[in-house]
Formats: structure tokens, C-alpha cells, sequence
């Protein structure tokens, strides 16, 4: 069998695969009882990815405990089975504690016993019991990639040597195609020619972080969220106008819970959403369209700052929206409803995403199109820049640094000035 080593990189790789989907789906209170800053809360996530990797070993134990590996190591922990019931339980586990985000854990956990699996299978030795219970037999690959180790010649043994160095070897040949990666990206960023590298390179502000909102600033999708809360009140015979509608929801920052409880309506929230997300979603496969300037601002961002989306939308929302708009690449992180406990204008959701991003939320200029955006960056210390759409145009945006009519107008220099 493969030593630990190679288990253990496996587990890496498979913690840097999944460390943003995991993030997603635990709760920002957990996160906050459980880490102090992202750098901690990926350890937690690369620990899993490990405990996973190098769960079908744990038949070792009852080896170390009676010095005997040839007798417990590499038995029906090692098939198809266990993984499976690792996974069950592992997504069983998360829907109790956090009620979502059940089927991405029991997938990364799946994935990970796989692995293992399928090392050890394609591995010199006497087999794996890949079909158990529904058959005792091992089964052997047509070819071998690994040189394992021999346990039962316990922890001394001198055949250990050789594994164990070439696997040492093998993972520092992968952190150095690791590392370059790293710089490269980071020298000339996606998609970026050597020009415009260079080009980069001379107005670079690395300690720089913008965070932009998403609905009525970088998408005209406000409009549709409308459109959608219209014609699901509508099938119940609830007239919503737009003025209503730009009050209540963009002004505000409120909800449907709030508005049925307000206009005294005996109607189900969660039914009601769950009308409105589907007619949003279609509406925006056939109508989202960007606001102006807004992609040809990331354009001339992307690698000279780092960007980051905070909105105050459901993440499926949110993705979809990117999605169709072909955006998605520009942003570094996607902070959304699913992050935060307290939406805008709370500054819960711009302060999470700076300690993602590992910045001051001094260093962070905000772009948003509401008030209560504009009262939520400035809460969190950021400088905001307000650009009003139709919709909030007479919003009171006296608390931002600086108003424009339009993404078109913004120049690097109101970003990079102090």
C-alpha cells in the first residue's frame, strides 16, 4: 500500500478542489465560534480533506495496537462500501448541524475514500477487497503504478526506504509546479498577454481590494428581481408596484416575510420564493444584460487590484446572474445571503468578505447603487463610491466618498487615491 505521504497529498489536492464550495455552506455563525481569521478556517477544511483521505486506514489501528498490519491493514475498509457509508454519514452529519450543504460534504468525503481506494488497488500488494460484503475476494489491477508499502514487515523495515523517498520526491516535484503556478498567475493574472502584464506591473496597488455589489450595479437585473415578486403576488391577487416594490426591497433592504406581515396578507413566504427564484431564474437566462461600463470596468481592474462581489442575494441567484453575464472569472470571491447572518444595511457582508480576502477593511473600496449598501460599507470603514441607478436616484448617498452617474465614468485614480 501507498505510505501516508501519498495519502496525505492527495488530501491537498482535494482541499484545494472543494475549499470554496465547502465555505459556502457553513454558516457564518459556526464560522465565527469555530475561526478567527480564513486563514484558520482553511485549516479546518485541509484537516478534513486529510481525515478523509486517510480514513480507509483506519483498520491501522487495531495493527499498531497488536503490531500485526498483515492481519488488520487493508481489509473492508478499503471497498467501495465504506466509502460509501462515510459519505452518508459524513452528509447526515452536516444537515443536522447546519441544515444545507449536506450532499456537497458527503461528496468531497466520497471522493476522498475513492481516492484512497483506488491508490491502494493500483498498488503492488495482494489486492483489495473492493466488493465487499457481496464478495470476501481482492481484486488486483491489470497494471501497477505504485511501489507500496509493506506493513507487515513492520515500521523498520528497510523496503520502507525507497517508497517513502520516492514519494518525498514525487510531492516536491508537485509543490514546485505548485508554486509556479502561483506566480504566474499572479505575474500576469487570467488571460492576461506579457503587455499587459507589464503593463499591470506599473500601476499595480496589490494592498487594494474592491468589492462590488451585483443587482442594479454590475447587472440590470433589479428590474427582473421586480418582475418576479410582481407576477408571484399576482397569482394570489396581490397588485405590487414598482414604487413599492423600490421602497420596500432596494431602499430598505427588506423581504417577502416582511411585506406579508406588513400588508396583513395570509399568504406562505417560503411557497412564495420559491415562485419568485423560479420566474427570476428564467427571466434572467433570456434578459440579464450587464449595466454600461460595468465589464469594461472589471476589464481594466482585473490585475491591477483584487476583486471580490458581495450581495445580498441568494447564491443560486447570484451564480445565475454571473453566469449569463460571463463574469464569473473576474471576481476572487463571491460573498452572498448564504454567508452572513445580517444582510446590508448591515455591514456584516463587507466585513466578511474582507477577512476572506485577508485584507483591512481600510484597503477596501466598495462600489454600490443603494442606500443601504452605501450606509453598510461605511459602517465597515470602506470607502464606497455610489453609482445611483433609476431605481435609486433619490437615495441619500451623503455618506459616500464619492457619486457617479455611471460605471463608465469611474477612473483608476478614484480607486488608488487615498
Amino acid at each position: 500500500m501507498p505510505s501516508p505521504i501519498a495519502h496525505v497529498a492527495v488530501g491537498y489536492v482535494m482541499y484545494r478542489l472543494f475549499r470554496e464550495r465547502l465555505a459556502r455552506f457553513i454558516p457564518p455563525g459556526v464560522r465565527e465560534k469555530l475561526t478567527r481569521t480564513a486563514k484558520r478556517e482553511n485549516m479546518l477544511y485541509l484537516i478534513a480533506a486529510m481525515l478523509f483521505s486517510l480514513l480507509p486506514d483506519a483498520d491501522s489501528v487495531p495493527g499498531l495496537l497488536f503490531r500485526d498490519f498483515g492481519r488488520f491493514h487493508n481489509n473492508i475498509s478499503h471497498s467501495l462500501i465504506f466509502c460509501l457509508a462515510v459519505s452518508l454519514v459524513v452528509g447526515a452529519v452536516v444537515q443536522l448541524a447546519f441544515r444545507r450543504g449536506a450532499f456537497l460534504w458527503a461528496g468531497f468525503a466520497l471522493a476522498c475514500c475513492v481516492l484512497h481506494v483506488t491508490m491502494d488497488f493500483f498498488t503492488i500488494g495482494r489486492g483489495v477487497k473492493l466488493f465487499w460484503p457481496f464478495t470476501p475476494d481482492r481484486f488486483l489491477p491489470p497494471f501497477f503504478l505504485f511501489y507500496g508499502v509493506n506493513w507487515a514487515e513492520g515500521w523498520r523495515s528497510q523496503s520502507h526506504f525507497a517508497t517513502i523517498s520516492s514519494e518525498a520526491a514525487f510531492l516536491a516535484i508537485l509543490a514546485l509546479f505548485h508554486m509556479a503556478a502561483i506566480i504566474l498567475k499572479r505575474r500576469f493574472g487570467p488571460g492576461e498577454s506579457g503587455d499587459k502584464a507589464q503593463n499591470r506591473s506599473e500601476t499595480q496597488a496589490s494592498d487594494v481590494t474592491v468589492i462590488f455589489d451585483l443587482d442594479g450595479l454590475l447587472s440590470d437585473t433589479e428590474r427582473l428581481h421586480r418582475f418576479a415578486y410582481q407576477g408571484a403576488l399576482a397569482a394570489h391577487g396581490v397588485v405590487l408596484t414598482d414604487e413599492a416594490y423600490d421602497e420596500h426591497w432596494i431602499r430598505l433592504g427588506r423581504g417577502i416575510a416582511d411585506f406579508i406581515r406588513e400588508n396583513n396578507l395570509s399568504l406562505d413566504p417560503d411557497s412564495l420564493r420559491k415562485d419568485k427564484a423560479q420566474r427570476y431564474r428564467n427571466l434572467v437566462k433570456t434578459s440579464a444584460v450587464p449595466m454600461p461600463g460595468a465589464v469594461e470596468l472589471l476589464g481594466r481592474l482585473r490585475g491591477r487590484v483584487r476583486i471580490a462581489l458581495a450581495t445580498s442575494s441568494y447564491p443560486d441567484d447570484a451564480h445565475a446572474v454571473l453566469s449569463a453575464l460571463g463574469i464569473r472569472s473576474f471576481f476572487e470571491l463571491v460573498a452572498t445571503k448564504g454567508d452572513v447572518e445580517r444582510l446590508k444595511p448591515w455591514p456584516d457582508i463587507f466585513l466578511f468578505t474582507a477577512r476572506r480576502m485577508g485584507v483591512e477593511p481600510s484597503k477596501c473600496v466598495v462600489f454600490e447603487d443603494s442606500e443601504k449598501g452605501v450606509i453598510a460599507a461605511a459602517y465597515a470603514g470602506m470607502k464606497v463610491i455610489a453609482v445611483p441607478n433609476e431605481h435609486t436616484r433619490n437615495h441619500d448617498f451623503s455618506r459616500a466618498t464619492k457619486v457617479c452617474s455611471s460605471l463608465s465614468e469611474v477612473a483608476l485614480t478614484m480607486i488608488l487615491s487615498p
